[in-house]
């Protein structure tokens, strides 16, 4: 399968180096292993010896991650190197040749091109105002029907940091269980919103 070139990533990767400051990018400032450790978690990180480790992922990590939903046991939890392959790996599983696939738009490259490289149909769910990038969960219902296999988003958005209410998250995942779709929520920049927006509960926990 040939995936199509991704234009954000080829302006990163030549931009790259050239600049002091950049406008462009939508992570934050990165922090040190010290910043995110005590002496006592150092020394242990620096006793962790290199080889191969769970496929899974790591134990204490799963545990962490499960932690935050309402009704998942860590067995459940698949640790992957990045939020792309995993977005590719959930992608090429689950999806068909002729499905149909509903994407918010915009959104980062792989959420939508991975679905079309694998033969799907993606309909775009498009902002209600494009200047502030506000989405209504109203209009995701109207786009979705029978036929649709997958809805995906984001939230906190990528790339505008909007936000939606739990009571539209719920909305959105009522039309999943009417269709009977799949749902992929990327999550990556959960806990990173702006006053006086609300952490919404991980999706999983709102199923139960």
């Amino acid at each position: 399968m040939r995936l199509p070139p991704f234009p954000l990533v080829q302006w990163f990767a030549a931009a790259e180096g050239r600049f002091d400051r950049s406008l462009s990018h939508s992570d934050c400032e990165p922090l040190s292993v010290a910043d995110l450790f005590h002496e006592r978690e150092l020394a242990e990180v620096a006793n962790l010896r290199l080889g191969y480790g769970e496929f899974a992922g790591l134990a204490q990590l799963r545990n962490v991650v499960a932690r935050q939903y309402a009704t998942l046991d860590k067995d459940l939890v698949q640790i992957y190197s990045g939020a792309s392959e995993a977005i590719y790996t959930f992608m090429r599983a689950m999806l068909e040749p002729g499905d149909e696939v509903v994407a918010q738009s915009p959104l980062f490259n792989s959420l939508h091109e991975v679905a079309r490289s694998v033969g799907c149909t993606v309909t775009d769910w498009r902002p209600t105002d494009e200047m502030t990038c506000s989405f209504d969960a109203s209009d995701l219902a109207r786009i979705c029907n029978e036929r649709t296999k997958l809805i995906v988003f984001n939230f906190p958005h990528n790339p505008s940091g909007q936000m939606i209410s739990e009571g539209e998250l719920r909305q959105i995942l009522d039309t999943a269980r009417r269709v009977n779709a799949f749902v992929f929520s990327d999550e990556q920049f959960r806990l990173l919103e702006l006053p006086p927006a609300q952490t919404l509960r991980a999706s999983r926990r709102l199923t139960a």
